[in-house]
């Protein structure tokens, strides 16, 4: 009996260790979860609480590079303009729109390009910062190569855009005329652009030079090109001026060309026309004509 019940009282001492052991593990299976669950949140309470730090500190940045941008330090105090042959200096800073004690760095500078080529005469710029102080500004103008005349003189470019308008005009560049419309400044003259690439192209080849040429005529089909001096007229077609011109060449070095004569007409293929002076007299008939100037 004693056995017995030493037997039973093991029995039930195993099924009540068994049963605390099962206890045990599934307390300790929750634990691991809150365990787990806890680190978690630590580490996202940590990243939070780090990324906080990292916005107030690129905040507190902020407002202290805003502060230095606006400092007298990086405040535009000079602004030099250079290339300017035709051009005032003291207008394009106008035009720039920039002002002295501008905070430098917020100068949009493409703006500032973008204004200063509505200049007529400017062909090309450059806008640069240099820190702390300076604004430059590198200008490319527009070279006068001739003048229109139609009620006054439009001054051009050798791309045809229209520089300024002058009443009087001083004599140092070809005259064209014959054009009807000649635009305001800064726009192209398309009449006139036919005409200057004769005369670049005369330049080109040698003669004559571009002093010499008083008057570029646009008359019809064809081309008039008065010489300064002896007022010889030279009649060029509108199309294949190149092969006019290699004619011109070929006769000047037959040394057949007489600077003083009346006139040759280039027209004809393979054959330079010496022109009567009685028919330049009728070609140049107006009191506006340049030629022999």
């Amino acid at each position: 009996m004693k056995t017995a019940r030493k037997n039973g009282m093991r029995g039930k001492t195993r099924s009540t260790r068994h049963a605390r052991k099962s206890i045990f593990r599934r307390k300790g299976l929750n634990a691991q979860k809150i365990r787990t669950f806890l680190v978690r949140s630590w580490w996202v309470l940590r990243g939070a609480a780090a990324g906080a730090l990292v916005l107030v500190i690129l905040y507190g940045g902020y407002l202290g590079v805003d502060k230095m941008i606006v400092s007298s330090y990086l405040a535009v105090k000079d602004i030099q303009v250079s290339g300017c042959i035709q051009i005032e200096p003291e207008r394009l800073i106008n035009l720039s729109g920039v002002r002295p004690g501008e905070p430098l760095v917020r100068v949009d500078i493409m703006s500032v390009r973008q204004r200063l080529l509505t200049h007529p005469v400017v062909k090309d710029v450059s806008v640069v910062r240099e820190l702390p102080d300076t604004l430059r500004i590198l200008v490319v103008e527009r070279m006068p190569a001739a003048a229109v005349l139609g009620g006054g003189f439009a001054i051009v470019d050798g791309e045809g855009v229209v520089l300024s308008r002058e009443d009087v005009f001083s004599g140092e560049f070809p005259v064209i005329t014959g054009i009807e419309n000649i635009p305001s400044p800064g726009v192209v003259a398309d009449e006139a652009v036919f005409a200057l690439e004769v005369i670049e192209e005369m330049v080109s080849s040698g003669f004559p030079e571009r002093e010499r040429i008083s008057e570029v005529r646009i008359n019809n089909q064809r081309l008039l090109v008065f010489l300064t001096g002896s007022g010889t007229m030279l009649v060029f077609p509108r199309r294949n001026v190149s092969g006019a011109l290699e004619r011109l060449k070929r006769f000047i070095q037959a040394g057949v060309f007489d600077s003083t004569a009346p006139g040759y007409d280039l027209r004809f293929e393979g054959r330079v026309v010496a022109l009567p002076e009685s028919t330049v007299k009728k070609e140049s008939p107006g009191k506006n004509s340049f030629a022999g100037g």
